[in-house]
C-alpha cells in the first residue's frame, strides 16, 4: 500500500474529477485560503502545486501537503511576480494565482 500515490490520486480525483493528469491541461482553481507552511488543504495546496508546476517551480509529487519544496516554490512563485516571498500565500499571492488560474 503505497499511501503517498493513494494520496495523489485522491488529489487529483478531488481536482479534476479524474485520475488522470491530462485533465491538467484543463486547470483551473480559486483560492480563498491563506496557505502556509505545515497547511494540509489537499484541494488547495494540490492545487497550488499543480500551478507551480506550470509556471515550472514545482517538480515534485501532487500531494496536497505544503512542505519544504512547495514553500520554496511558493517563494520563486513570489519572486518571479515581484510579490514580497515570504513561502506565505495570503491575499497578494492568492490574487495572482487567482488571475492566472481562475477558469
Amino acid at each position: 500500500y503505497n499511501y503517498s500515490q493513494n494520496q495523489t490520486a485522491s488529489v487529483l480525483s478531488a481536482l479534476f474529477g479524474t485520475e488522470n493528469t491530462a485533465s491538467a491541461a484543463r486547470f483551473g482553481y480559486v483560492w480563498n485560503t491563506d496557505l502556509q507552511f505545515g497547511s494540509i488543504n489537499l484541494a488547495d495546496v494540490g492545487a497550488l502545486q499543480i500551478a507551480l508546476s506550470k509556471e515550472g517551480l514545482f517538480d515534485g509529487e501532487i500531494t496536497g501537503g505544503f512542505y519544504a519544496q512547495t514553500f520554496k516554490a511558493v517563494k520563486d512563485f513570489q519572486q518571479k511576480y515581484d510579490i514580497d516571498a515570504t513561502g506565505f500565500v495570503g491575499h497578494t499571492t492568492r490574487e495572482k494565482l487567482n488571475s492566472l488560474y481562475t477558469k
